[in-house]
This record gives C-alpha cells, sequence and structure tokens, in this order.
C-alpha cells in the first residue's frame, strides 16, 4: 500500500516537471551584424497535455505493473533573460539564455531554474523574405520539498515528498521570415524533442523513473516591431500535437 501511495505521489509531482513547457524559439533567420549584440526578456505561458509512465517497481517481494497517467491542461509560467551575439552579419548568430519555470497546483507550488542556448542560420536572404533555421537546446533542473495530501482507498495522509528533476528539451524549427520595414512576421514547422529522468523520495522510500523521450510536432507564428534606436517588441504563439503556448519579449540590439 504504502509503495502504491509512493507511485500516485510522484505521478503527482511529476505533473510539475517544468521542462515540458515549451520555450520561445523567435525568428528562424539572423538579423544581425557579425559582433553585433543583442539582450532582451521572454515572459511566457505555456499549457501541456503529459502522459506519464512509470516502470515495473518491485519492493519488499511486490511486483507492481507498469503505471500510467494522462495529466492534461498543465500550467506553466516562465521568464528568461536573453543575450545574443552575431557571428556573420544577417546569417548567423548564437544565443544564451537563464531564467525560471513556475507552477502553481491547488497541491503543488515550485520554481525551478533553466539555461539555454540556441542558434538560428539564415539560409536565404531576400530583400523581404528570408528563410532560415533556429534550434535551441534548454536544460532544466528541479530540487523540490513538498507535503502532498493523498487519499487512496480512503486512508487521507499529508505526506512529505522530495523530488529530484533533470530534463533536456532540444527544438527546433524552420520557414519564412517577412521582414518589410520596421516590423517582421514568421513562422513555419517546429519539432519538440523531451527527455529526462526523477528520483524522488518519501518514507524512507526512492523511485527513480524516466521520463520517456518522443517527438511533438507542430507550428509557430510570431511577429516583432521595431521602434527607437535599437529597440523592439514582440509576441510568438506555437501549437503541437501535446502543447500550447503564448508568450512576449523586449529586446534591445547594440
Amino acid at each position: 500500500m504504502r509503495v502504491r501511495r509512493l507511485i500516485v505521489m510522484g505521478v503527482m509531482v511529476l505533473t510539475a516537471v517544468p521542462a515540458m513547457a515549451l520555450s520561445p524559439l523567435g525568428p528562424p533567420v539572423s538579423r544581425l551584424d557579425a559582433g553585433q549584440w543583442q539582450l532582451g526578456g521572454w515572459l511566457s505561458r505555456s499549457e501541456q497535455d503529459i502522459k506519464l509512465e512509470f516502470p515495473t517497481v518491485e519492493i519488499e517481494g511486490n511486483v507492481f505493473p507498469k503505471t500510467s497517467a494522462n495529466l492534461d491542461g498543465v500550467e506553466l509560467n516562465t521568464v528568461w533573460g536573453q543575450v545574443a551575439v552575431g557571428l556573420a552579419s544577417q546569417r548567423a548568430e548564437i544565443f544564451g539564455r537563464v531564467g525560471a519555470v513556475s507552477i502553481e497546483q491547488d497541491w503543488y507550488e515550485s520554481t525551478d531554474g533553466a539555461l539555454g542556448v540556441g542558434g538560428r542560420v539564415t539560409m536565404q536572404a531576400g530583400k523581404q523574405v528570408s528563410w532560415g533555421i533556429v534550434g535551441l537546446v534548454s536544460v532544466y533542473t528541479g530540487d523540490d520539498n513538498t507535503a502532498l495530501e493523498i487519499d487512496i482507498d480512503e486512508e487521507p495522509e499529508t505526506i512529505p515528498v522530495k523530488a529530484k528533476i533533470d530534463a533536456t528539451e532540444i527544438q527546433v524549427a524552420m520557414g519564412p521570415c517577412w521582414h518589410p520595414g520596421n516590423f517582421m512576421i514568421y513562422g513555419g514547422p517546429c519539432v519538440t524533442y523531451f527527455t529526462g529522468d526523477v528520483v524522488f523520495k518519501s518514507s524512507g522510500r526512492r523511485l527513480s523513473a524516466d521520463i520517456d523521450a518522443e517527438a511533438d510536432f507542430g507550428g509557430y507564428i510570431g511577429a516583432r516591431l521595431f521602434f527607437l534606436q535599437g529597440g523592439s517588441v514582440g509576441a510568438e504563439y506555437q501549437r503541437t500535437t501535446d502543447a500550447e503556448f503564448f508568450g512576449g519579449h523586449v529586446i534591445w540590439t547594440f
């Protein structure tokens, strides 16, 4: 019975895995000159449907079969700070990010750190329409302590749980960017690949599980408006098979 409680608590904690939040990508083409820098920030909200699977567990001679759970509409908020530098004028750039992902549920609250690195390459440049590809690798870590109230087999309990989560998310998108003047519109197909592992402990017991890696296909669209000397604001929307994302940003180029 205690093992069953541990598995259920693990499912509950895993709904807060922040790495399952989509991350903003930005345009698929580079608009920076060689040696030009860019600073900015993103604020976003995403909603994710998650399927979790635990392997067969054997504890104290008892075998507990593979357990799965479908979790719909998990909402996450993300804040990113970003710095980018141009490598080749209007052709290539790299960028790095540091941020935090938070989740608030009736039974769980968590804020975890995140790091990201990515790049953009313009494959075909035009006066008003250019084509390119953007990629991003994000690494998320979480080490949380919480107390969960669970009710299994009519036995309500409040039990402390410690969860350690490490996960990596890879996103790639490609497509056109229309830039006729002081604004741009971009978009195209995208794919997200997610993998990770989690270890959680409660009442002296420990259970670990791999988060199954799988590709999630979809598309995205964004817009950016340029103003003043190097400043810009914009918004982006992503939609994949299991997730939805909307975010806004402010960026300064110098």
